[in-house]
């Protein structure tokens, strides 16, 4: 955690659950993780997040790899890391890394 002079920068990483429905199916699929900030923000801040390591694969060979990541339902305390795919892909497993920031 660093404090700058205008604002404050957290940082983590959050792992998507491995209990979902990810792995198999078609179509839209979703998974929320939450995270908590380990200091709370005095108003809702800015939230980074990106994919640091996937274990992934189409339904075929010759299928596209799709994934998405996003920061949801931000509050001061923390947010939800929502994990996403579709079509034929499956997630296994998936690790993502945050930053959050304020002014």
């Amino acid at each position: 955690m660093t404090t700058l002079s205008k604002g404050l920068i957290q940082s983590g990483k959050v792992t998507m659950p491995t209990d979902n429905n990810m792995q198999n199916g078609n179509g839209n699929r979703i998974l929320k993780s939450y995270v908590k900030f380990p200091q709370k923000f005095t108003n809702v801040p800015k939230v980074v997040v990106f994919f640091k390591t996937m274990d992934v694969a189409g339904a075929n060979r010759e299928d596209s790899i799709r994934l998405n990541i996003d920061a949801i339902d931000v509050t001061s305390e923390g947010f939800n890391a929502q994990f996403g795919t579709w079509a034929g892909t499956h997630l296994w497993g998936a690790e993502a890394q945050w930053f959050d920031f304020s002014n």
